[in-house]
Formats: C-alpha cells, structure tokens, sequence
C-alpha cells in the first residue's frame, strides 16, 4: 500500500497527479516509441473518445485505446439517414448513368453524404471522391469545373453541394455545373463522415491496425470504421394522447344484487 510520506513532497504531488490524469485520459503520447509492428484486427463497441484516441470495449471485454492514423481517408463514420437530414449546403455523391441531355434516366437509388477534410496525400481517388465535379466512370475525360466538352451518355460521379431540394430530387452544385438529380422515394441516403462527430459511446467499431507485443491494449488504427443503426433524420414518433370517451368510462364492479323487499311466501 502507498504510504503518505511522498506525496507531502511538492514534486512527488505532481508526479502523481500528472500519472492520474494521463491514466484518465489516455493521449497519442501514451503510445511512445514502442514499434507498432505486428497486425491487429477486432470488433468492439465504443466507449469514448479522447484526444485522438478512441476506447474501445472490445467483444472478449478488453479495453483497448485506438490511436487514430494521421490521414482522416482511414477513419469512417456510417449510418443510415433519412431525406429529413439533407439541408441546402449538404455534400453529396452520387453515382449514376446520364442519358444524352446530361440527366440521369432513372431516379437515383443511393445518396452519399460526407463532410470535408484534409488529406494527408491528396490524389486522384479522392479529387474524385470529395472535390465538387463530374466524373466520368466509364472512360471519357473527367473535367471537376463540371460537364465534360463534348459529353457522352454514360455512368458518371456527380460530387457537389446540395442547393435546392424538391419533392423530385436535389440540384447540386458540382464545380460550375448545377446538375439536377432524381432521387427515388425508397432511395438509400448513406452517410459517410471521414470524423467523428456523430459518433457515440455503444456504436459499433471495426479495427485493423497494429500492436507492440505482448501488449493488445494500444492499438495504432489503420483502418477504423465506426456503425451505428441510428437513423438521423428521422422523426420520433410522439406518443398518442387519447380523449377519454365514453368506452373510457370507469368500469365498477358489479353491484351485489338488491334483496328482495317483499318477504317470501310461505311454503306451502
């Protein structure tokens, strides 16, 4: 057992109270130089988040602190949403054939909703990905300011923000093309947040990264993908008040049975 006599030194307080708080809230700094080598994959649920670092339950009851990599591309937060949650200045992405007047000709069945960020290396996956334009999927010359010269029906990647909704679709702004999309009313609105602000303790988490042995404790993240089956923009359903009525009425028990006032007849 600890005994008092050091902590009544001033630098002995601090050290103490300096290793509880980094024991509380464990950093990125906690991982030091050790060499993160060996590869590492589970499932858990989330229990917080700090500083970069995510604790995570893991499905044996493990606690494991999660360092997140440097380039936000390898951390994804996925939920469903419904049409409710899409406002003027969303981003989305969505990928469809265009007919020959440069529209799509079926309503679109799937929507992508992401947030912007930082690439650790920007390349041409993610200009296509996160950088307002259309993108052709199908061989013809990508052009981000919008509509290709000279364009040819075909499957594209629309990626831009949402400035008008209507009970047809959206029109998106990708790059100086305002492109018009039909969504269908059973379509899959997706969200894919490359953070964390959605996440909550108890969502879902997938994990592969690597470990220094012996220790499965802290992780270096590699891959992190964050599930919830939150649905955002989704109404709650109010509880219903109902007026009392007459089928409402209090039921009484029923009353014992008057006694005959008249006195029986005698037998005979």
């Amino acid at each position: 057992m600890m005994t008092p006599k050091p902590l009544q030194t001033p630098s002995a307080c601090w050290w103490f109270a300096s290793v509880a708080i980094l024991i509380a809230f464990p950093t990125a700094e906690l991982f030091g130089q050790d060499a993160f080598d060996t590869a590492i994959a589970f499932r858990g649920k989330l229990k917080d988040v700090r500083r970069g670092v995510l604790i995570v339950e893991r499905e044996d009851g493990t606690e494991t602190a999660v360092k997140l990599g440097d380039d936000p591309v390898h951390t994804v937060f996925m939920a469903e949403a419904k049409a409710a949650f899409i406002r003027q200045g969303t981003l989305v992405r969505v990928e469809s054939m265009f007919g020959p007047a440069g529209t799509p000709p079926e309503p679109i069945d799937a929507v992508e909703l992401f947030v912007p960020f930082t690439p650790k290396n920007k390349n041409s996956n993610f200009t296509e990905r996160y950088i307002p334009g259309v993108y052709s999927l199908s061989g013809e010359p990508a052009n981000a300011n919008g509509k290709p010269a000279g364009f040819q029906p075909g499957n594209y990647r629309v990626v831009g923000t949402v400035v008008a909704i209507n009970s047809s679709g959206l029109l998106v702004q990708a790059g100086q093309l305002r492109v018009p999309l039909p969504i269908a009313a059973d379509a899959k609105l997706l969200i894919r947040y490359n953070s964390l602000q959605l996440a909550q303790p108890g969502d879902q988490v997938n994990v592969s990264g690597f470990h220094s042995p012996p220790d499965e404790t802290k992780v270096i993240g590699d891959n992190v993908q964050i599930s919830t089956d939150r649905i955002y923009g989704e109404t709650p359903e109010k509880p219903s008040r109902k007026k009392r009525g007459k089928d409402d009425a209090e039921i009484k028990p029923d009353a014992a049975p008057e006694e005959d006032s008249k006195p029986a007849a005698d037998a005979e």
